[in-house]
Parts: structure tokens; C-alpha cells; sequence
């Protein structure tokens, strides 16, 4: 089976403002570097997987 990618209309932009305000309030929080880390890695898969760069 052939992958095919539907494009999208959802705008990247809230999402990527969500990730920052959720690492933001994380690191207020006093998260370890290595979590926030991992944090900031499935951020970015999830925001690419709802709006990927184009």
C-alpha cells in the first residue's frame, strides 16, 4: 500500500504557540533539562503530525 499525504488546512501557527506556553510554564514548573527535552521532542512530532511545514 502506497503512503499519500492529504494536505491540510490547519494553521500551524496556535499550535506552535501551545508548545511554547506548555515548555514555558514546564521549566517555570522546575523540570529537568532531559524531561523538558523530551518534552519539546513530542511537541514538535505532534504540532508536524496536526500541521506539517509546507
Amino acid at each position: 500500500m502506497r503512503y499519500t499525504h492529504a494536505a491540510r488546512s490547519i494553521p500551524r501557527g496556535p499550535w506552535q504557540d501551545f508548545a511554547r506556553l506548555l515548555t514555558d510554564a514546564l521549566s517555570a514548573e522546575g523540570i529537568s533539562a532531559d524531561d523538558l527535552d523530551s518534552w519539546k521532542g513530542a511537541l514538535r512530532v505532534f504540532v508536524n503530525g496536526i500541521a506539517p511545514k509546507n
